[in-house]
């Protein structure tokens, strides 16, 4: 509906607080609040060690939602799940590849698994990057912007995967690994799917809520 905006806004300032008051974050494994390096406020969420990751609960996501981050990245592992909503083999999750530099956003309906990318985006450690993912999971389609550019090769996806399990930021949602190294800030979640000058709006100033 017009007016409508962010279902949730993580700012990570010292802690899990949704500021739309819908899903408030919870810190696990040992992730912290960060006020040594941010982009928003003076804190970030802090994922850089094994088994660190922030979780919400579960609702229901709808055929069409957009994912918003800033992320620094310090590791240098294959396939790091930033953000993921995944339950047993079904779901969908975002991932960086960093050797080739490399976003996956992969998708699995619990039988087939369909992955989009953005190949060879060059996307510098100890650095912030906005990573905003519009997924439209009726049209089996998603588009993947880096720092205000869309950079989809492959935006093919699943239209039947999982949209109501709980997520987490860092990690693989069903615990097995896949973990992200380094700091993620300014999160948020809509309902619906954001557009270019919606994109524009949030890489200009991270954390500012749009309106449908």
């Amino acid at each position: 509906p017009s007016g409508t905006g962010a279902e949730s806004r993580w700012l990570f300032e010292n802690n899990g607080t949704d500021e739309e008051g819908n899903h408030n974050l919870s810190a696990n494994g040992g992730a912290t609040y960060d006020a040594a390096v941010y982009v928003e406020g003076s804190f970030s969420g802090n994922v850089n060690g094994s088994g660190r990751y922030f979780s919400y609960d579960s609702l229901d996501y709808g055929e069409g939602f957009t994912i918003v981050m800033e992320f620094y990245r310090n590791g240098t592992s294959s396939y790091q799940n930033v953000w993921s909503m995944w339950k047993d083999t079904d779901g969908i999750e975002i991932q960086i590849d960093q050797p080739n530099d490399d976003i996956y956003v992969v998708t699995s309906d619990g039988s087939n698994t369909t992955t989009a990318n953005a190949m060879n985006v060059g996307m510098s450690n100890s650095t912030w990057h906005s990573l905003i993912v519009v997924v439209d999971r009726d049209g089996a389609a998603c588009q993947i912007w880096l720092d205000g550019v869309n950079e989809t090769d492959s935006g093919t996806i699943q239209n039947d995967f999982d949209n109501s399990s709980p997520a987490w930021f860092g990690r693989r949602a069903d615990g097995t690994g896949s973990q992200f190294y380094g700091r993620i800030d300014a999160a948020q979640l809509y309902l619906w799917e954001l557009d270019a000058t919606d994109i524009a709006t949030i890489v200009a100033t991270p954390g500012t809520e749009v309106t449908q």
